[in-house]
């Protein structure tokens, strides 16, 4: 649905490693404080933060980070490990208590030998099936029928989409996208895009089920996955709207963008170049082709 055929997104597979299983670390950590505006430490560096329920997310670092907070009545240091989930009360004016988890984000990807030895010097031009149903959806939101820089309208296929999803529209997962994707041109509401559109790209359809095979556990910019919370409602809208027989009846047209992007794309000078000048350690590209 994307407006551009000829944009891309490009997953480069860098070889790393990746810790895997979110502890939760007890006890809770107690922090008491007199105002709600407090100071987050992450690596000596003080960050601003309105004390709230929200989780507090922090980028991988393959030996922990040291966090704080810093309040007028409390000053708490610890170590976050990848993987780590530590609960904290904030006790606000001795009456108040909010409850927050910090988060300590695993590395994003996670490449076993046999997925290397399968993939190596490979690339890949694909038009997944849950990416598409994301990109559907999206073009189902009152910003999505509105922003042209969002979703392509000017096609015979989005005609297609319209005529067979519209009636589907009223959907749990199509309220939920409606209370992210607020502004057209947004920033919050294109980061919020961005992020389930990229991390759509992992997953796959096995038995009406949305599952994750892949070896990455997020695509998007960021630390975060706010697709993982949709899966059962994309889940419900596939199977309600029939979605798998609308995929397949079009796979000519998105195997028609696959053949112009190979004819449009020279990905092999593009990799070429990338390993000379950039990503020596590179063993696959997938190229995710927009419509």
């Amino acid at each position: 649905m994307k407006k551009d055929v000829l944009g891309l997104f490009v997953l480069a597979l860098i070889l790393n490693a990746c810790h895997s299983g979110k502890k939760i670390k007890d006890p809770i950590i107690t922090v008491k404080t007199n105002t709600q505006e407090i100071t987050v430490i992450y690596n000596e560096q003080p960050f601003p933060w309105k004390i709230s329920n929200d989780n507090l997310s922090f980028p991988y670092a393959k030996d922990g980070s040291k966090i704080g907070f810093i309040t007028d009545k409390d000053t708490i240091t610890l170590n976050l490990l990848p993987n780590d989930s530590i609960k904290l009360n904030f006790i606000i004016r001795e009456i108040d208590t909010i409850q927050s988890i910090a988060i300590g984000q695993p590395k994003s990807v996670d490449y076993t030998s046999a997925y290397i030895n399968k993939y190596k010097g490979k690339y890949q031009v694909l038009a997944p099936k849950v990416h598409e149903l994301v990109n559907i959806c999206i073009a189902l939101t009152d910003i999505g029928q509105k922003d042209s820089n969002m979703v392509f309208m000017n096609s015979d296929y989005y005609q297609e989409v319209m005529n067979h999803f519209s009636k589907f529209k009223n959907l749990k997962i199509i309220d939920k996208l409606n209370e992210n994707i607020t502004e057209i041109f947004g920033s919050e509401t294109y980061d919020y895009y961005y992020n389930i559109r990229m991390n759509a790209c992992m997953y796959s359809f096995e038995n009406g089920k949305i599952v994750n095979y892949s070896p990455y556990n997020r695509l998007s910019f960021g630390s975060g996955n706010s697709l993982n919370e949709l899966l059962p409602l994309l889940e419900s809208f596939a199977k309600k709207s029939n979605f798998k027989q609308f995929y397949e009846s079009n796979i000519d047209y998105y195997n028609s963008l696959i053949t112009t992007y190979h004819e449009l794309v020279p990905i092999n000078k593009m990799w070429k170049w990338l390993e000379k000048n950039s990503l020596k350690s590179m063993i696959l590209i997938k190229y995710i082709s927009p419509h």
